[in-house]
């Protein structure tokens, strides 16, 4: 997870970086391209958040049924 962070919502020690610039005709719809994985990224780290009973429970199956949404 924690590398997950670092390539999909650009967080580093808890903190935001910088999104690159991306110049020529395509950097704007490079740019579209990455803010998209970045939030659905951010929206399924959300979903993952809200599971806290089972997060830490080895035995608990579902857990990984989560992660796998």
């Amino acid at each position: 997870m924690c590398q997950a962070q670092i390539h999909f919502a650009r967080r580093e020690e808890g903190e935001k970086t910088e999104m690159p610039h991306f110049a020529g005709q395509k950097g704007p719809e490079i740019m579209r391209g990455l803010m998209e994985i970045e939030n659905t990224f951010e929206k399924n780290l959300a979903s993952l958040r809200h599971v806290k009973k089972t997060i830490l429970d080895v035995k608990a199956t579902s857990w990984h049924d989560d992660y796998n949404k």
